[in-house]
């Protein structure tokens, strides 16, 4: 049996009996397994109950754990994340204008890590996962 990947999870099979024919094709799905508190308790993932903030409008970083709380005691148990870069001109969510800078409005000397403790304190401390978009421009 021979599988050639055929990019975006596509594959085709065949089976070689002396010639090459193509037997069938497919996807494989991989589940993900989301783990979330302290003890890193699976998330199952029929129970995901997500809400979407856009981070240009939580404001500065040191206020985001305020507004995610809010989140957190309505009963969701994951958060996403729009991109936090440096946005374009149109200011869209999703129009980045620097893939290596966090949006200015989070604080002057804020760094990719200070993000990522906010969603580890996120897992460990209410048990919410987290779902951020991180856009990385080719070239």
């Amino acid at each position: 049996m021979y599988l050639r990947d055929l990019g975006k999870g596509q594959v085709y099979i065949n089976v070689l009996f002396g010639h090459s024919k193509k037997s069938g094709s497919g996807y494989f799905l991989v589940d993900p397994v989301l783990r979330i508190g302290k003890n890193d308790k699976v998330l199952a993932l029929d129970s995901i109950c997500c809400q979407t903030f856009f981070p240009k409008s939580l404001g500065p970083l040191t206020e985001w754990k305020g507004c995610l709380e809010v989140a957190h005691q309505s009963g969701y148990n994951m958060i996403h994340f729009t991109p936090v870069q440096e946005l374009g001109k149109s200011n869209s969510s999703y129009s980045i204008s620097n893939q290596l800078a966090l949006n200015p409005i989070f604080g002057n000397d804020v760094k990719f890590g200070d993000v990522q403790k906010i969603v580890n304190d996120m897992k460990e401390e209410w048990g919410v996962s987290s779902h951020l978009i991180y856009i990385k421009n080719k070239g």
